[in-house]
């Protein structure tokens, strides 16, 4: 296997859709064909590290919801972004605005979208990303056990971060 270099794999991408977890083999076989393909995901928020990776001259995913933008206009390729679940069509015109040099637009879109990033970012995120996606019409379901739901105070908190969304 190559030698791992910014590729931050989060435990949930071991586990299959029934929840069983991926053959060892296939797994590191799908780490590789991404080092191979010279992309870094990193997942751990730090647009410090994004740059320094990007840096590198390798293709760079970004995977820390609060730092979307800036990390799009920093050089990264794209994003593996839960919060797609919730705001597609922003997320779509985001990318567009940058990877198009609209920053102006970009950064006005981002400003709508930031409080509901960062509240998925500081609490449970696949609870978070869940009850926004299900309170904006998408019909997910709740996370499975051992996850638990949001309290009612952070849902009302989180539904509070979304009013900037439903206007787009």
């Amino acid at each position: 296997m190559s030698e791992l270099t910014g590729v931050c794999v989060p435990v949930c991408t071991v586990f299959d859709e029934s929840g069983q977890k991926i053959d060892d083999g296939r797994y590191l076989a799908h780490v590789d064909r991404m080092l191979d393909a010279g992309v870094d995901k990193d997942s751990t928020g730090d647009f410090v590290r994004i740059q320094q990776l990007i840096e590198t001259g390798g293709k760079v995913f970004n995977g820390g919801d609060p730092i979307t933008y800036p990390a799009l206009v920093a050089g990264c390729v794209g994003c593996v972004w839960g919060s797609v679940n919730f705001l597609p069509e922003a997320a779509v015109s985001l990318f567009r605005a940058v990877s198009g040099g609209d920053l102006s637009t970009g950064a006005a879109l981002w400003k709508s979208l930031l409080r509901s990033q960062l509240f998925v970012w500081s609490h449970v995120y696949n609870a978070s990303v869940k009850a926004a996606a299900n309170h904006l019409g998408f019909d997910v379901g709740a996370c499975r056990p051992p996850v638990l739901p949001l309290t009612s105070g952070e849902t009302a908190e989180l539904f509070d971060t979304l009013e900037s969304i439903r206007s787009l």
